[in-house]
Order: C-alpha cells, then sequence, then structure tokens
C-alpha cells in the first residue's frame, strides 16, 4: 500500500514531468530565437547603418525589452484573465478579444516606442566639441572633405527624426506579426488542451527579440540613404496618426477599453530601465569578442523562465487557485486553498483592525509560494538550456573562450534565473495585494530589470576572465 509521503512525491514528480514536457521544447525555441538575434545583432553591428546612426545600437535592447513586454503581456492576457476562464471558448467573444488587443498592442507599441526613440537618441548625443575620426578630412590635395551625409546630419533634426521613424516602424511591423502569432498559438493551446502558460510566453519572448532586430536591420538600412530628404519626418506623422486611429479601435472594444489608460508607467520605466542596458551593449559590443552574441542569450533567457513562472502564478490569482492576501481595507487576508474554515478566516480578517501604510507594506512583499516545484525546475531547465548553448557554441568552434569564462557565465546565468523568478513571485504578489493587475504591469518591471542585470553581469564575466 502507497503512503501518503509516496504518493505526495510521486505527484511533485508528476508535477515537474508536465511543466517539463510543455516548457523545455518552448524554452529551447527560444533559445535558437536568441542565438539567432544574437548572431543577427553581431553582424548588423558592424553595418555602416549602425556605425553611422550609433543610435540604433543603444535602440537594441530598448525595443527587444519594449516587444519582449507587450508580447508577453498579450500573452498573460490570453492565457490567464482569457484563456483559463473560457472567454476564448465562444467565436464571438474570441474575435472581440483577438481585435481589441491587437488594436490595443499597436497603440502601446507605437507610443511607447516613440519615446524609445527621444531616449536613445538623447544618450547616444555626442560631444560636438571634437570632430570625430569619420568626419576627418580627405587626403592634402581633395577640395572638400570626405564627408558621409549621415555624419554630417549627426546628432541634428533629421538624425532625430530617423531614429523616430526606425523605431515606430519596427515596433508596428513587428507587433503585427507577433501578436498575431501569440494569439493563434494561445488559441491553439487551448483548443489541444495544454496550459499556454507553459508555451505561449516563450514563444513571444524568443520570436520578439529576432523579428525586432531583423526589422531594425532592415529597416535602419534602408531608411538611413533618406536622410535628410523629409521621409522619416512624412512616415513618423502618418504612424502617429495610425496610432490614433488604433486608439480609437480599442476604445470601442468592451473587453479591452480599460486597458488603454493602464500599465503605461510600466512601460515607460522598463523602457527606461533597457536604457542603461542600451548604453552597456554600445559601450562593449566592439570592445569584446562575442558580446553581441552572447548578450541576448544571457539576458532572454532567465527573462522568458521568470515570465513563464509570472503568467502561472496570475493564471491561478485569477483562477482563484491561490489566493493571496490582500488589503486589509478589501475585507480579505490570506486564505490557504484547501482551508475548512476559509469563511471564519475572512470574517476574521474583514473584522481584524486597520494595518498603517507600514504595515500593510512589509505584509505585501512578504512572498507567499502555493508550491516550490515549478520556479526551482524553471531555473533548473532555464541554466541547462543556457549551458548546452555555450557548450555548443565551444565545440562548434563559434566562439572560443576559456573554462574560467564558461564558469563565470554559468554562476551568472544561475544568479540571474534564480533572482529573476524571485523578483516576478515577489512583484506579482505584491501588485496583486495593492490591487494592481499583474498582467499588465509585473512583466515591464521584471524583464527590463533582468536586462540591465544582465548586461552588467556579462561584462563583469568578460572583464575578470
Amino acid at each position: 500500500m502507497i503512503g501518503p509521503q509516496a504518493r505526495e512525491g510521486a505527484s511533485r514528480w508528476a508535477h515537474a514531468w508536465a511543466i517539463t514536457r510543455e516548457t523545455v521544447p518552448m524554452l529551447l525555441f527560444a533559445l535558437l530565437g536568441l542565438f539567432l538575434s544574437g548572431l543577427e545583432l553581431d553582424r548588423v553591428s558592424t553595418w555602416s547603418a549602425f556605425v553611422k546612426v550609433d543610435k540604433f545600437l543603444i535602440l537594441v535592447p530598448i525595443l527587444f525589452n519594449l516587444k519582449g513586454n507587450l508580447e508577453m503581456n498579450l500573452s498573460m492576457r490570453m492565457t490567464t484573465a482569457q484563456a483559463n476562464i473560457g472567454e476564448l471558448d465562444n467565436y464571438r467573444t474570441r474575435r472581440a478579444l483577438v481585435t481589441g488587443n491587437m488594436a490595443l498592442l499597436q497603440v502601446q507599441s507605437l507610443i511607447v516606442s516613440c519615446a524609445a526613440g527621444i531616449l536613445s537618441f538623447v544618450l547616444g548625443h555626442h560631444d560636438r566639441s571634437e570632430p570625430s575620426a569619420m568626419a576627418r578630412r580627405g587626403p592634402v590635395h581633395s577640395t572638400k572633405p570626405t564627408m558621409d551625409k549621415a555624419l554630417r546630419l549627426r546628432d541634428g533634426y533629421f538624425e532625430f527624426a530617423l531614429v523616430l521613424a526606425v523605431a515606430q516602424f519596427t515596433a508596428a511591423f513587428s507587433s503585427a506579426i507577433q501578436g498575431a502569432v501569440v494569439c493563434a498559438a494561445t488559441i491553439w493551446a487551448r483548443y489541444f488542451g495544454m496550459d499556454p502558460d507553459n508555451m505561449v510566453v516563450p514563444l513571444a519572448g524568443s520570436l520578439g527579440d529576432l523579428v525586432t532586430m531583423t526589422c531594425l536591420g532592415l529597416f535602419g538600412s534602408a531608411l538611413v540613404y533618406f536622410e535628410g530628404t523629409g521621409l522619416a519626418t512624412v512616415l513618423f506623422v502618418v504612424l502617429i496618426l495610425a496610432s490614433l486611429v488604433f486608439a480609437v479601435v480599442t476604445a470601442r472594444n468592451a473587453y479591452v477599453h480599460e486597458l488603454l489608460s493602464s500599465g503605461w508607467f510600466a512601460l515607460f520605466a522598463a523602457a527606461a530601465v533597457s536604457s542603461l542596458a542600451g548604453l552597456v551593449l554600445e559601450k562593449n559590443a566592439g570592445r569584446y569578442h562575442g558580446y553581441p552574441l552572447l548578450a541576448p542569450v544571457v539576458a532572454g533567457v532567465p527573462g522568458i523562465a521568470a515570465a513563464v513562472h509570472a503568467s502561472r502564478l496570475t493564471s491561478a490569482l485569477h483562477s482563484k487557485r491561490f489566493l493571496a492576501r490582500t488589503r486589509p481595507s478589501r475585507g480579505a487576508g490570506y486564505v490557504p486553498v484547501d482551508a475548512q474554515a476559509a469563511p471564519a478566516e475572512d470574517m476574521a480578517a474583514a473584522s481584524a483592525p486597520r494595518m498603517s501604510w507600514m504595515q500593510q507594506l512589509r505584509e505585501s512583499l512578504q512572498p507567499q509560494v502555493p508550491d516550490w516545484d515549478a520556479p526551482i525546475v524553471l531555473i533548473f531547465h532555464a541554466v541547462a538550456v543556457q549551458a548546452l548553448f555555450f557548450l555548443a557554441l565551444h565545440v562548434t568552434g563559434t566562439l572560443v573562450f576559456s573554462w574560467t569564462f564558461a564558469v563565470a557565465l554559468l554562476v551568472v546565468c544561475t544568479l540571474l534565473a534564480a533572482g529573476g523568478l524571485a523578483l516576478a513571485h515577489i512583484l506579482c504578489l505584491f501588485l496583486w495585494y495593492w490591487d494592481y493587475d499583474p498582467d499588465t504591469t509585473c512583466l515591464p518591471f521584471t524583464t527590463s530589470l533582468v536586462d540591465a542585470m544582465a548586461q552588467v553581469c556579462l561584462l563583469c564575466a568578460f572583464s575578470i576572465t
């Protein structure tokens, strides 16, 4: 006869295997996307457009974080508040949800990418007191300086308009592709009875970087030849008008109109934090061999693992499979899911004396863990996938590095994965306690902080080895 401990152990192994079965293939797919993004970034960073307009390189981590946040927020909304409570099962409801979310995605991407372009231009502004080596005069017998038009217009209005147009055009085009894939994948997972929390979020995170990097490289290289002609200004005005049209469509949608006025602070704050990662990348992309190749993977895989955990947790919160602490003023305290005396505890929480703001803050930062299986399994998967990636790079000769550097990379990846999951868990429950929806506010803060920490940690690994 099997005892209760044996049954509990078997249940935990079954739970871990269920997570592994659905998460590992998508993490490997995400790794492939991040690896291709790194290869593309390593190559694109040497293109003439990125050398002439170096703001594009600062824009890369900001757009990566922006697009990852938008698509992963979309996947979390589709999988938690919608797919897990059955709203995607009806055709009319599903159609309204998809069209509303796609319109909202365009509004968010166009507005925040405009801010990202302004931020990257300000951060990449050069000191004009000393002419750069690329802008010096040509041979002695030359009649005029051999200066490229892009260098002559550097830090001026036309470069400003170019950066804004490229940022917005890249965000809008990639959002249309990624949003359609995320919605289709969520509906497909729902139809086949799979957990979309384990599958759609890694897909959104990996596909976002690859599509965004491709669009940024193509659009930036194409539009730089028209710098100074006013084409970038026309594109910018057209995209702003398009964002207003999408805003009207979103406002008329009953399912997503409330989201039009929420979540903006988190997106702008994430863009500001990611700009720090952009500065680190711009300074070290040509300094260390292989830095652009490793940066997307080292930052992306821990961020995706944290996003999967946040998506699972928000699904449990919305579907009431995990009842977390809420503010006492709302008349509900922490109630265990399987407690028999839940109504009595609920009444006791409602009649409890009001806590001060500092007491509520301390209580909101105390993490509750429904089970340790999922986060431990996700950390192990994230580190294992990255270790296999580094081993493949070393064996194939794509990137040659010492074992000291390999150990430093594994330590960095472990710390980032554990820290990212802990940050996502605490922040998700903190936002839930203070009556904010984690679907729209948790991931931007988490992924931007993970991106910034990843760039700093990767720089330290290169510096000490």
